[in-house]
């Protein structure tokens, strides 16, 4: 993996997964809920893509391990107020219920995972990381700098990232199922 993307649940992880799938880059969403950190790279052989990540929230649990087994890749966190992670969590999936997440859980799986973004941080190699502000995801200067540190030098899709923000896309992973 040549980059990976983490943050709070509702971090618009999936939102990013969703831009970096582009021409030559290929980012997974949500892939360590099924697969576990040391098969990350039996899912960098797509016919045509060069470049691969994963985007998140989930990396937050097994930062350390990835990082072990993926050394020199590129990390972006996206910094998000928890409360608004969480009342963001709580609107949207009680309209869409996620599985094994109840009312009970939220709080305690927040707090979890807020200190866990914490430790991540301070276990990231300053070198590696590039932090970003959720509230900065819509400024295309800053989506820019996102791709260029995850992709190198491959050209920007300024036209992608108008038409994701401007549709508000997202992604569902357990809907889709590669061939």
């Amino acid at each position: 993996m040549d980059f990976f993307i983490t943050g709070l649940p509702r971090s618009r992880t999936a939102w990013l997964a969703n831009f970096f799938t582009s021409g030559s880059v290929f980012c997974w969403h949500d892939l360590l809920r099924t697969k576990k950190p040391c098969d990350l790279d039996q899912y960098e052989s797509l016919p045509g893509v060069a470049h691969y990540g994963d985007s998140d929230s989930a990396l937050l649990l097994c930062a350390e391990q990835v990082q072990r087994l993926h050394p020199d890749a590129h990390w972006v966190v996206v910094h998000r107020p928890a409360k608004a992670c969480e009342k963001s969590f709580r609107d949207y999936f009680g309209k869409h219920p996620y599985p094994g997440v109840t009312e009970e859980n939220v709080e305690f799986a927040f707090r979890m995972v807020t200190d866990k973004l914490v430790e991540t941080v301070n276990t990231l190699k300053p070198a590696n990381v590039l932090h970003v502000q959720f509230d900065e995801l819509n400024d295309v200067r800053v989506m820019r700098d996102i791709w260029h540190w995850c992709v190198g030098d491959l050209r920007f899709p300024v036209e992608r990232f108008k038409l994701l923000n401007q549709l508000r896309v997202n992604v569902m992973p357990e809907k889709f199922e590669i061939c």
